[in-house]
């Protein structure tokens, strides 16, 4: 461990720091005699770093507020309010997608396809980008039109961040015009990646995606689509644990 404020690695153990929730072992560095806590990615919560892990992967799962509210009370003993699982999410998804950034996957095919999402049951389009080969998800884009104008700007991205080098007009009924003139085409890797689910607002819709493409991407399963990407991330068992402390 190193001090965080000038680099050295002369630092011992300087008392604890409590809140409500969490106990933190402190830090004093004796080169610049500062104290500090691990900066892990948790150093300044309220809950534990494994109730709020627990809470992402549940929502990114698909569960229900009050569902992970319940199952939260009843095997960890902590009481989630909505706004509590709302913060964490949303700090926590602003966190991954500024780290996914710096990120350039090896990929080898492109599949385009939307997730429809409903916001107070109006419908909203999640338009998704997914690697053919390695099943590592791209990028994506919320929008509440599929218009021409917002296709446009989704393609503009991935080719910015260098995913393509050009673009063509994006057009609807693609597999239908390949069965029709004898194309092979297939669009599997998207439409695995695809759900549905209801949110309350915009925003909140507009979250979930970013936590889950990157747990889809470098937590779940034995080998992670960020493996066949070529991205090296030595996460450790619990892969979201180290994606934060990246």
């Amino acid at each position: 461990m190193k001090c965080p404020y000038c680099k050295s690695e002369d630092i011992v153990k300087a008392g604890k720091k409590y809140n409500k929730y969490v106990e933190k072992q402190f830090y004093l560095c004796k080169s610049c005699r500062r104290r500090f806590v691990e900066r892990d990615g948790f150093e300044k919560m309220s809950y534990p770093k494994e109730i709020i892990l627990k809470t992402l992967h549940l929502y990114a799962e698909g569960l229900s507020l009050s569902k992970i509210r319940d199952f939260i009370w009843q095997h960890e003993g902590y009481y989630l309010y909505d706004s509590v699982i709302l913060y964490l999410v949303r700090k926590y998804a602003r966190l991954l997608k500024d780290f996914e950034k710096k990120l350039k996957p090896k990929i080898k095919g492109r599949h385009m396809d939307e997730v429809i999402l409903k916001e107070k049951g109006k419908k909203i389009h999640d338009i998704n980008a997914v690697d053919g080969k390695t099943d590592y998800n791209l990028s994506h884009l919320l929008t509440d039109s599929l218009s021409l104008p917002y296709s446009r700007k989704f393609f503009k991205e991935l080719k910015f961040d260098r995913f393509f080098s050009r673009t063509c007009k994006p057009t609807h009924g693609v597999p239908i015009a390949c069965k029709r003139y004898g194309l092979r085409y297939n669009n599997n890797p998207i439409e695995r990646y695809k759900v549905m689910r209801c949110f309350k607002s915009f925003e909140s819709a507009d979250i979930f995606p970013d936590l889950r493409r990157m747990i889809y991407n470098s937590v779940r399963g034995d080998e992670t689509r960020a493996i066949p990407a070529l991205i090296a991330l030595k996460l450790g068992r619990n892969g979201l644990e180290g994606l934060i402390k990246f």
